[in-house]
């Protein structure tokens, strides 16, 4: 099992332009009160995520430093 699970993060992927494009546009998906967001570059929501850190219940790990 672990020569498999290796063997897929081994793996390469290659990706088009287009294809990259449509990886680094933002996407947004909302469910009552928990709003999840992929961002592909951290310095365009720094700023929102040391605001969340000052009031956020987290762990170093969730910091934006880390």
């Amino acid at each position: 099992m672990t020569q498999a699970t290796q063997t897929a993060f081994d793996a390469r992927v290659e990706f088009d332009e287009q294809q990259l494009v449509e990886l680094r546009r933002p996407s947004v998906a909302a469910h009552g009160n928990v709003r999840l967001s992929v961002h592909g570059d951290m310095a365009t929501i720094e700023q929102e995520w040391r605001a969340f850190e000052q009031i956020a219940d987290g762990t170093v790990f969730q910091s934006f430093d880390w």
